[in-house]
């Protein structure tokens, strides 16, 4: 993807909902 090329790590994503979030890390969605 984009972000090997540039040899960037994503290391979270964070969605912000109204009351809630969630953080794909903390759910094991990211490697």
């Amino acid at each position: 993807a984009a972000l090997q090329l540039l040899d960037i790590q994503l290391l979270d994503h964070i969605i912000v909902a109204a009351q809630d979030t969630f953080s794909f890390a903390q759910h094991g969605l990211l490697r």
